[in-house]
């Protein structure tokens, strides 16, 4: 199902700050893997794993985010991201930047995404 809403319903604060430029926001929240449990003659049961989550922001090059986040990245201190919907709050806690990627670089500036691993990140819906 899905759901239109309006920019100006969207915010996204990094560390207490509210981001400008903000281009997009992907959590991956850790979801279990289920595999088998090999036996000499075939599966004995259910082995379930969970994966890490993950949070990318995509940026643009001008945002006010960006010397933050290399501050954080080079200091690996952690903080916070908290990304606000009509239907969904996403809270990632203790994160911690994996990389900054800015993009192509040729001769117009590129969006720049940010990947950061939090220790958890918990969704609450609004409505």
């Amino acid at each position: 199902m899905a759901t239109k809403f309006d920019v100006d319903d969207i915010s996204c604060s990094f560390n207490g700050t509210e981001v400008t430029g903000l281009k997009s926001f992907k959590p991956e929240n850790y979801q279990k893997e289920t595999t088998f449990i090999s036996g000499m003659h075939g599966p004995t049961g259910h082995q379930h794993k969970y994966r890490e989550p993950k949070a990318t922001i995509t940026v643009s090059p001008d945002s006010n985010i960006i010397e933050m986040a290399d501050e954080l990245a080079e200091s690996k201190d952690t903080f916070s991201i908290v990304f606000q919907t009509p239907f969904k709050v996403y809270n990632c806690i203790d994160c911690v930047i994996d990389s900054i990627d800015d993009g192509e670089q040729n001769e117009e500036a590129q969006d720049v995404t940010i990947t950061c691993v939090p220790l958890k990140i918990e969704v609450q819906k609004v409505r």
